[in-house]
């Protein structure tokens, strides 16, 4: 296993949290709309979009970087 391989694998776990993250945050402005007694959801649900903002962005960073030192991705043919 080379150290792209790890970077990609830690990659791919990031991409997962930020999207059950994105999952959990829309739930909760469900929620808000739901009822307006709910409004205090708003802090919470925002926290947790920009974290799994964050997370993901950084898995797909990793998860891309991999084909990139591979080498997989510069080294390809463009079709023509």
């Amino acid at each position: 296993m080379e150290s792209s391989d790890a970077l990609s694998s830690l990659g791919m776990k990031f991409a997962i949290v930020g999207t059950v993250g994105w999952v959990i945050s829309a739930g909760l402005t469900a929620a808000i709309a739901g009822d307006i007694n709910n409004g205090g959801l708003y802090g919470g649900s925002l926290g947790i979009n920009q974290f799994s903002g964050i997370m993901w962005s950084l898995g797909f960073l990793l998860v891309f970087n991999r084909y990139i030192w591979k080498g997989n991705y510069i080294n390809q043919k463009l079709p023509t």
